[in-house]
């Protein structure tokens, strides 16, 4: 389930920064042979060999949706590391309705997206960031992740990227 978020979450940044329509015919001969070189690893079974044709294909033409598709679909592509204040991702749990994380890493750029990842046993509202402190050189930045609902207690996974 974390890895389909995240291809959609990718899936949607790539369309969602780009002002023109995507055409597949405009995609520079290199990046698409690279791709097609990475489809017949795939098929052979060589997912790493794969996602590494598919990363050049991408350093090649950033617009290749395709290639981007198919390396966060492999598994073997878009990675984010958890754990407490170097994460770009993790699960806090709301008290009261909210709940404040720290991060070391926190720039007003940044995208934080949620979603519910268990219900809790109150009233399940709408979650949404109510507040977000940049990091300094000395100290932790953080947001706040609230919820419409003052007796919500649910897991709520959490997802940063740089915007």
């Amino acid at each position: 389930m974390k890895q389909l978020l995240i291809s959609l979450v990718a899936f949607f940044i790539i369309f969602a920064s780009s002002a023109q329509s995507y055409d597949p015919s405009k995609i520079s001969k290199k990046a698409v042979d690279l791709y097609n070189k990475g489809m017949s690893r795939a098929q052979d079974g060589n997912l790493a060999n794969a996602a590494g044709l598919w990363l050049q294909a991408i350093e090649t033409d950033k617009k290749y949706v395709d290639a981007y598709l198919s390396l966060a679909g492999s598994g073997m592509g878009i990675k984010f590391q958890e754990g407490t204040n170097t994460a770009k991702q993790g699960v806090s749990t709301l008290v009261g309705g909210q709940v404040t994380i720290s991060h070391k890493d926190l720039e007003d750029r940044m995208r934080i997206y949620l979603t519910i990842q268990t219900p809790g046993t109150g009233t399940v509202g709408s979650v949404y960031i109510s507040s977000l402190i940049p990091s300094t050189s000395t100290t932790a930045g953080s947001f706040t992740i609230k919820s419409t609902s003052a007796t919500d207690n649910s897991k709520v996974a959490w997802l940063i990227m740089l915007h």
